[in-house]
């Protein structure tokens, strides 16, 4: 089975790291065959090198660039694939009518939130492309629902932790001496540093946090368009010593291993499908804070592996974390039962068993039914 996935970028991003995941995982499995697309030179992930996948570039000069309908369609082409899976909205625009002039199967995968309004440029693209697609795959049934997806050909597949990703860990101590952490509880988010999340909110109750308490501060990981504007905020007050915006990270997973608490705010409007954040610090036995909304539920279990809190209620967020400081007992109770639920639920190998069953329904014209989102997945690779 040859399967072509196209995808904008690989930027830090969810839906990269999930691609990234999956092709890790598919390398497990025998008889699927691999090609990545990628419309941007943007490579920010170091295990590209190791996926066992051909990966083609074709540029995208601009938002809208037609050229690349005509690349797509001579690599197509020649290459033959079984299966055309998209990872982000424009480029299903682009594979639509390629898939169709070569009567090759198209899997939509753009749905990737939990929430779309009407009128915005994914929710057109929506309409326009989900009635060629074959198949159509979220990462939350908080998506399916929010963009109204066809259910006899609609199905989420939740993302997937490859637990291999924490076996070698930058030491603690290193981190926090190379970043000037020195409070012994930390209080960490990793989020793209834009208008999506609430990052006054997060400065709000760090500082009214940090007022009355000095064993803990607050870190950020992650880059973005406003980091440089949150750095000169947070520089502000008597708690700027305690409040870390560190950037863009390759070792995300190393500065989670420092948490204490796993927190994640969203602003209103712009809800999570299922945050890969969310599911690295369960993996890495945290407990979790977050916006309540999306797909989060899906994967967050109220007050079984952490708290979930409506968007903008910082009197509600400041009191969970405070209970999660003053109580390490229920804060590591929160975090195994989190770890739990990733190993049980969330593995890169179940995505992996779960997507090939979706591209086998697809290329043998398996629907879901009305409303039966659910595959029949098959065994583990030996």
């Amino acid at each position: 089975m040859k399967i072509l996935h196209i995808i904008d970028s690989l930027d830090t991003g969810g839906k990269e790291r999930r691609l990234l995941e999956l092709l890790k995982a598919l390398r497990s499995f025998s008889g699927i065959e691999n090609h990545l697309v990628t419309l941007s030179d943007t490579i920010l992930f170091d295990e590209v090198d190791s996926l066992g996948a051909r990966i083609t570039l074709i540029p995208r000069r601009s938002r809208r660039d037609l050229s690349v309908f005509r690349k797509l369609y001579r690599l197509c082409r020649q290459y033959r694939p079984d299966v055309i899976h998209s990872w982000e909205s424009m480029c299903s625009v682009y594979a639509v009518p390629v898939a169709k002039l070569l009567k090759i199967k198209f899997i939509n995968g753009m749905i990737t939130t939990g929430r779309i309004n009407k009128g915005e440029r994914k929710w057109i693209r929506s309409k326009l492309t989900f009635p060629f697609s074959d198949m159509i795959f979220a990462n939350s049934h908080a998506g399916l629902a929010a963009y109204n997806a066809p259910g006899h050909k609609s199905i989420c597949i939740h993302n997937g932790f490859d637990f291999n990703r924490v076996r070698n860990l930058v030491p603690a101590q290193q981190l926090r001496k190379q970043y000037g952490i020195r409070a012994p509880k930390a209080i960490g988010m990793v989020a793209a540093i834009d208008r999506r999340k609430d990052i006054d909110g997060f400065l709000e109750v760090a500082r009214r946090l940090l007022s009355h308490r000095k064993d803990a501060c607050f870190i950020v990981v992650g880059g973005g368009p406003l980091l440089n504007h949150y750095r000169k905020l947070a520089a502000e007050g008597p708690s700027a010593n305690r409040i870390h915006f560190v950037g863009r990270q390759t070792q995300v997973e190393s500065f989670i291993d420092l948490f204490d608490i796993g927190l994640l705010l969203t602003r209103s409007g712009y809800e999570e499908g299922v945050s890969n954040a969310i599911m690295e610090y369960m993996a890495l036995a945290k407990p979790v804070v977050a916006t309540l909304g999306g797909g989060t539920p899906e994967i967050v279990v109220e007050q079984q592996t952490g708290f979930l809190i409506p968007a903008h209620d910082h009197e509600l967020l400041l009191i969970r974390l405070t209970e999660l400081l003053d109580n390490p007992q229920l804060a590591q109770r929160m975090g195994e039962a989190g770890k739990r639920r990733i190993q049980e639920k969330f593995t890169s190998e179940r995505m992996a068993q779960e997507t090939i069953a979706c591209y086998r329904n697809c290329l043998n014209g398996i629907g879901f039914g009305k409303r039966n989102l659910t595959v029949s997945v098959p065994a583990p690779p030996v």
